[in-house]
């Protein structure tokens, strides 16, 4: 016994009393072909609920040519009458001469079984979802053919004949949806290049693919490529995908990807931790924050140009000296950029702005860090509202992270308040005092600690010419502004 899936495509034809608008409420399946017995059945349902009736009307099957190959008999019909609203019924259908395989359109024909003027009022596609494919894209189909692995184009082809195909050539065919290719279970090499209509690729269900090629446009501009999926490639050694539209890429499941070239998209991240055997990463003309590559040992070649949002690149892989190929103008917000060994990453590495320069201790964006960021050992720490309290206090622009020794913070026993009355009294702001440990600790032993109704923001830093303290670069006595009005003087020594 063989089930089979039904796709309901109404197609409108025209009689008295118009009977084609119940079209939509006729339900259709396929019960079984009996190739020993010589018939299809299929069971309909009707959920209209007018009191319309299709005299005499019963089914046939047509093919691609408009033969019969199946069809009700009055030898063989239950019911010769016709169709009703709320009505369920199992139909057989005898197959004739013409009969291939269960492919083709289910058809109404009113009139079936008096003789007069019978006429089809709906039909629905049909086909055997274990025998055939569904190839919706008429352009996509007649590559196939052309290719030998279809010969009618009638939407389906032949599972069988695509199932071992492991090469698949498809450029440049004006292809707009690649529906199908799920069957092609064994393809190894995809090459669907200069298809600019195309909107999605998914290709989770190919997983012995090795290599994908799916660039859309050469020039300026961009396909319409919006999706692809290879989450579930785990052969997968090269991807390209240039000018589309794609926003993101998930790789980490390809471990033995080699090359991935993905410029002129929308890419606004991209992971490629798990891909330690990458040599070359193109990623130029996206829309990325940053990049890390510092898994990445084999890297040779990386292009990162034209990246307007990049504002960390940590290059630090522990053999910068076999990267050849580093490319990284175009990309206006960043300035500094973690390396092996700045020396030679400045005499080798030159194509960059002139803002950026090489360093292995880079202070940017790639090491920033948020209580947020911290797994907190205390349950007092873990639970506090950070974002909350660093919003209302307008401290998440002027905190100096990177000089708070959170290590040791989280491990005493401290409390959240603590750190930021020491940080709001102190003036522990990036162009103010340095948090000192041992300050902090004997400041929080002083009895006035837990008077917070005492705070008072820190507003503003200035010299004593009330020039803003980041344009000065040697010691300067200052004055620190705050909401309440007061005014304190300090000398810092840089």
């Amino acid at each position: 016994m063989k089930y089979l899936v039904i796709l309901i495509i109404p197609l409108l034809s025209f009689g008295q009393n118009d009977p084609t608008e119940f079209c939509d409420s006729i339900f259709v399946s396929f019960v079984e072909y009996n190739e020993e017995e010589q018939y299809v059945a299929i069971e309909f349902s009707t959920q209209f609920l007018t009191q319309y009736w299709y005299s005499y009307a019963g089914f046939t099957i047509t093919n691609n040519l408009g033969e019969i190959i199946a069809t009700e008999t009055l030898e063989n019909a239950g019911n010769v009458y016709g169709i009703g609203s709320n009505m369920t019924e199992t139909r057989y259908l005898q197959i004739t001469e013409n009969f291939t395989a269960p492919l083709g359109t289910l058809n109404l024909v009113n009139n079936l079984f008096s003789g007069a003027s019978p006429e089809s009022v709906c039909s629905w596609m049909i086909y055997d979802e274990s025998l055939y494919t569904y190839v919706p894209d008429d352009n996509f189909e007649q590559r196939l053919i052309d290719l030998f692995f279809d010969n009618v184009l009638d939407d389906y082809v032949l599972t069988e004949n695509i199932s071992s195909v492991e090469e698949l050539y498809i450029c440049c065919s004006n292809i707009s949806d690649l529906t199908g290719i799920e069957d092609f279970i064994n393809i190894k090499t995809l090459d669907c290049n200069y298809n600019p209509n195309l909107d999605s690729l998914d290709l989770s269900n190919n997983t012995e693919l090795i290599s994908i090629s799916s660039n859309q446009i050469w020039g300026t501009e961009n396909g319409s490529l919006e999706y692809i999926d290879v989450s579930n490639c785990p052969n997968l050694e090269t991807l390209t995908c240039l000018h589309a539209q794609v926003s993101s890429v998930d790789v980490s499941n390809s471990p033995n990807l080699i090359v991935l070239n993905i410029g002129h998209n929308e890419i606004e991240t991209i992971d490629v931790a798990n891909n330690i055997y990458l040599e070359t990463l193109i990623v130029d003309n996206n829309l990325i924050s940053e990049i890390d590559v510092t898994n990445n040992i084999n890297l040779n070649t990386l292009d990162i140009t034209d990246n307007i949002n990049l504002v960390c690149a940590d290059i630090t892989n522990g053999n910068n000296t076999q990267i050849t190929a580093f490319y990284a103008t175009g990309n206006p917000n960043l300035y500094c950029i973690n390396v092996d060994d700045e020396i030679y990453s400045t005499d080798n590495w030159i194509n960059i702005l002139d803002q950026h320069y090489f360093s292995n201790s880079c202070n940017n964006e790639c090491n920033s860090l948020s209580p947020n960021d911290i797994t907190w050992i205390d349950p007092n720490w873990a639970d506090f509202d950070w974002d909350l309290y660093w919003d209302d206090l307008d401290l998440g622009s002027i905190v100096d992270w990177d000089n708070i020794p959170w290590d040791l913070i989280i491990n005493s026993d401290m409390q959240p308040e603590d750190l930021i009355y020491y940080i709001i009294s102190q003036g522990i702001t990036a162009n103010g005092l340095p948090f000192i440990w041992d300050e902090f600790i004997d400041f929080s032993n002083n009895s006035n600690l837990n008077e917070y109704s005492n705070i008072k923001i820190l507003i503003k830093v200035v010299d004593v010419l009330g020039r803003d303290v980041s344009k000065l670069s040697k010691d300067a006595q200052l004055l620190y502004i705050y909401d309440d009005g007061t005014v304190e003087k300090k000398y810092v020594i840089e």
